[in-house]
């Protein structure tokens, strides 16, 4: 036998986990030259924006639907002027164990320990995570009635 299961005795078969609507976490870095209320950044390095509790509330919320949106040329999405967004640690389940950063709200944190238990389980190799911008849909007819 050849490749991962043989490298670790053949114990596992890899896993990818594929989190549902919502829950990806999501970096976002500011390099902009408006904002939508005085309190807001126009320049951060990454920082998780989804999800952040404490982002939602008063006039951070502002800064935050500001940050988040989306626009649509006609043809495709992209992110807002002077804003970038990356997925962190695709292909390590880091990113996709709790709903937030604090662990306070736990989402494949169970099942992760569970198979890192396995033999030959190893995280970002035989147990990996395919976290994805949720923001962006599939091209659709139904999405061009949003869009015109």
């Amino acid at each position: 036998s050849s490749g991962i299961n043989a490298e670790y005795g053949g114990a596992i078969n890899p896993v990818v986990l594929v989190p549902g609507a919502l829950a990806s976490h999501l970096e976002v870095r500011l390099n902009k030259s408006e904002v939508a209320h005085m309190l807001c950044s126009k320049r951060a390095d990454w920082y998780t924006v989804w999800l952040q509790p404490h982002q939602m509330l008063g006039p951070q919320l502002y800064c935050w639907a500001d940050n988040f949106n989306i626009h649509f040329n006609g043809d495709t999405f992209h992110d807002a002027p002077g804003v970038e967004f990356r997925v962190p640690e695709f292909g390590r389940t880091g990113s996709v164990r709790f709903l937030d950063d604090y662990h306070l709200v736990p989402y494949f944190d169970a099942l992760i320990e569970g198979l890192l238990r396995l033999p030959g389980a190893r995280d970002g190799l035989t147990v990996r995570a395919a976290p994805y911008d949720f923001r962006y849909t599939p091209p659709s007819k139904q999405s061009t009635h949003f869009f015109t």
